[in-house]
C-alpha cells in the first residue's frame, strides 16, 4: 500500500482497465478521454496523499500559531511527567536517599 500512496501503481492496471472497457462495453470515467486513466489515477492517488498528510500535520502539529503553541506545551508537559514519573537509577556505591524512614 505505500508504493500506492506514493503513487506507484502496477502496470498490470493498465492491461486489466483496457480489458474491461473492451469487453464489459460499459460507459467509464476514462472511456473516451483523451488522457489515460492510469495517469489520472495516479494524480488522485498523490493529492489524497497530500491532503492525508496535511490533515495529519494540522492534527499532530496543531493549525494556527495558537494550536501549534499548545500542542507543542502538551508534548513537553507529558515528558516532563514520564521524566518525573521514572525512578532514578543509581549505581550501587551511591546510597540511595530517601525522605521516609
Amino acid at each position: 500500500m505505500g508504493g500506492l500512496l506514493q503513487g506507484r501503481i502496477s502496470k498490470h492496471w493498465s492491461t486489466i482497465q483496457e480489458y474491461h472497457e473492451r469487453h464489459r462495453r460499459q460507459e467509464t470515467a476514462s472511456h473516451g478521454r483523451n488522457a489515460q486513466w492510469d495517469v489520472q489515477a495516479i494524480r488522485l492517488v498523490c493529492e489524497f496523499n497530500k491532503d492525508l498528510w496535511n490533515f495529519r500535520n494540522d492534527e499532530i502539529h496543531g493549525r494556527t500559531q495558537q494550536e501549534q503553541t499548545q500542542k507543542r506545551r502538551e508534548n513537553i508537559e507529558l515528558e516532563v511527567h514520564k521524566l518525573y514519573a521514572r525512578k532514578p537509577q543509581l549505581l550501587p556505591r551511591f546510597p540511595s536517599v530517601s525522605l521516609c524512614h
